[in-house]
């Protein structure tokens, strides 16, 4: 559906606002060929998608497991407030446990 897209076009298909507008900033940096400030803009914005997306798994239908990631990353951080590990560990769990991302998916999140 959206393969034919531009990227200005598929970014206007970004359900979630704030997602929309990081990713606007992160494309920006890279327009400007501001390359490394990209890829790091491009992180954040996978990760704050992710926790948006697992906050709405709670907040519609009371999800367990999206209920015990918010519990797990609330606890790191308090624990760790300078500790990036849960987010891998986020999208390791889409991966694993949810099957909301694919092998391909997940093997470019690690490597990104």
């Amino acid at each position: 559906m959206y393969e034919h897209l531009g990227i200005m076009e598929k970014m206007d298909h970004i359900p979630i606002t704030k997602t929309k507008e990081y990713f606007g900033e992160a494309y920006n940096c890279y327009s400007n060929g501001n390359y490394r400030a990209a890829v790091v803009s491009l992180w954040s914005v996978m990760v704050c998608d992710a926790v948006y997306k697992t906050e709405i798994l709670v907040s519609r239908y009371n999800d367990a497991w999206a209920i015990k990631r918010l519990k797990e990353i609330e606890d790191l951080q308090e624990s760790k407030s300078t500790s990036s590990d849960w987010e891998l560990k986020l999208f390791e769990s889409f991966y694993k446990d949810k099957g909301f991302i694919d092998s391909a998916e997940i093997s470019n999140i690690r490597y990104l």
